[in-house]
């Protein structure tokens, strides 16, 4: 494919009253989502576009965008890529792309940085390599547990999901 074939997205101010959902949007806004998304923005800020079409349509960004006009009123604008699309195919297309939740999370780099600079986790839904939330993740270590010693027999019953005592780590049984 040659650089000048790829379609090139503007980026443009609009008002969020001149935007509209997309009626036909197959994903769901769940309340648990929308609240993180909210406590993201507050924490965070404005700084993720919501992408829509010539006709103002909402193709990426739904729950953004109810959450930017609960947040701050129909008035307030916002930066938006802006891309043609001829038909529904399209508009699905740039959906599911926009909302691809591509990669997964270190477990061993997000442990060592969140003991450095810890981080507020209920705002944040993290796709680890093992598939676990950010909480299973990253827990303070029981400082009861320095000098014990763990008794294996205990740890190596029935479970698929090993929990050591002391740092709460969760290691799933091959």
């Amino acid at each position: 494919m040659n650089k000048t074939d790829i379609k090139q997205t503007k980026w443009e101010l609009r008002k969020l009253s001149d935007l509209s959902n997309w009626v036909d949007n197959p994903r769901s806004i769940i309340k648990e989502d929308f609240e993180r998304l909210q406590g993201q923005i507050a924490k965070l800020g404005v700084y993720k576009t919501l992408l829509v079409n010539q006709d103002n349509i909402v193709l990426g960004g739904n729950m953004r965008l109810r959450a930017f006009t609960d947040m701050f009123g129909a008035d307030y604008e916002v930066m938006c890529g802006v891309v043609e699309t001829k038909d529904q195919g399209e508009m699905l297309e740039y959906a599911l792309s926009d909302n691809d939740n591509a990669g997964t999370s270190d477990d061993l780099k997000l442990t060592e940085i969140f003991y450095l600079h810890p981080i507020e986790t209920k705002l944040y839904k993290i796709q680890s390599s093992v598939l676990r939330p950010l909480e299973s993740i990253i827990n303070p270590p029981d400082p009861s547990f320095d000098n014990k010693e763990v008794n294996t027999e205990e740890l190596l019953d029935d479970n698929r999901v090993i929990t050591c005592p002391k740092c709460k780590f969760e290691f799933e049984r091959s």
